[in-house]
């Protein structure tokens, strides 16, 4: 939508399924991660389409720096991309490890991109928790997700036609007029880890279906949370290495972003369960991390963490952390889970790993989570 917005002819990619899958392991190694083999096999299908024109076209994979494998994706898709004869094909791929680079990037794209896709993501994270906190307490689910996906559309055209805070407010509206349950006395499951796979539902088996079916609430970090990292990283190291211009350009962009997000938050704060609509001050989840693990360390590490920790005290009765199988930032929140649970109540927590393949004890393993996760709130609430 933001590319719309601007006059960019722009199209998000079907949604994941077995052909992709199928595709992505066909033309990788298998040693990269299971995001990497669901992007690549979603190009693929477009790719394959008869009417795709590389020179028209081009995919939209940002990148950034460090040892996460999520940095080479773009790099390594091309190679793919050239082997099997479809060269030519552009990537847009800001790295977000780079001040210069990162800005640059987004202004070939146009100076009001980077706002107007800020300002999607917030609406957007916005409507998705009011969902997640309705959801589960609806007398008619079925209702319940038309009238979330119709949101969804809303919201699109709300960017394309600049009247974001009227979709906003209308698609808020009709989810909170929906009958629910008197009662809420469903425990919050807390779910932090790998983005891309926290976020997706087919790469984490319906993940989030499943905890409401099993009489669960959720609630799932957001991007905005590492948007706002990142930027705070941008003006931690430009003012590190003296880079004064970026570090300004970091801290102004970081205003203006706070500045859209509570303009947009007040249309729903009160909407909002506990008023969870607020993202936290990334310096809060840092702090919380700092006990377990350095914030030097960066990655979705030290954010996993920090959240984790975060959604505890707002009332989570458990924390689920999600990763690619071989993840190094998910490995290292799976270990430090221990010490978390350990420092608050024996709160349940459970880390999942995903490669693609079936996981046949995932839905018992589950169910004794979401078991324990009753029993904490049980105790909190006596």
């Amino acid at each position: 939508a933001a590319f719309k917005a601007l006059g960019v002819e722009a199209q998000v990619l079907p949604e994941s399924d077995e052909e992709s899958l199928e595709l992505g392991k066909l033309f990788s190694l298998g040693k990269e991660c299971l995001p990497f083999v669901l992007t690549l096999g979603d190009f693929l299908k477009v790719l394959r389409r008869k009417r795709f024109d590389p020179r028209r076209s081009a995919f939209f994979m940002p990148s950034t720096d460090g040892p996460c494998r999520f940095g080479m994706y773009h790099q390594r898709q091309k190679q793919i991309f050239d082997q099997l004869g479809y060269e030519g094909v552009s990537f847009i791929s800001p790295n977000q490890g780079n001040t210069s680079g990162y800005f640059n990037e987004l202004s070939k794209l146009s100076p009001r991109f980077s706002r107007l896709g800020w300002q999607a993501i917030v609406a957007f994270e916005l409507l998705e928790k009011f969902y997640r906190s309705v959801r589960p307490y609806a007398l008619r689910r079925e209702e319940t997700d038309i009238v979330y996906q119709n949101g969804l559309g809303k919201l699109a055209r709300g960017i394309i036609e600049g009247k974001l805070e009227k979709a906003l407010t209308e698609a808020l509206d009709k989810l909170g007029s929906l009958p629910t349950e008197d009662e809420r006395e469903k425990p919050i499951i807390g779910i932090v880890g790998e983005i891309y796979l926290r976020s997706h539902r087919f790469s984490n088996h319906y993940l989030i279906r499943t905890i409401e079916e099993l009489g669960g609430e959720v609630q799932v970090a957001t991007a905005q949370e590492w948007i706002l990292y990142v930027n705070h990283w941008l003006q931690k190291d430009s003012w590190k290495s003296r880079d004064f211009r970026g570090f300004l350009k970091a801290y102004l962009k970081e205003k203006v972003q706070r500045r859209d997000e509570y303009r947009l938050l007040q249309l729903g704060q009160e909407k909002l369960r506990n008023g969870n609509g607020e993202e936290p001050p990334i310096e809060t989840l840092l702090q919380y991390c700092s006990r377990y693990l350095h914030p030097s360390c960066g990655t979705e590490a030290v954010l996993s963490i920090g959240k984790a920790v975060n959604f505890i005290h707002e009332g989570a009765s458990g924390i689920i952390s999600v990763m690619p199988f071989t993840c190094m930032p998910g490995t290292v929140v799976s270990t430090l889970l221990k010490s978390i649970k350990e420092d608050h109540q024996q709160i349940p927590c459970l880390s999942l790993a995903y490669d693609g393949l079936e996981d046949t004890s995932g839905r018992t393993r589950l169910e004794a989570f979401m078991h324990q996760a009753q029993q904490y709130r049980n105790r909190q609430i006596k």
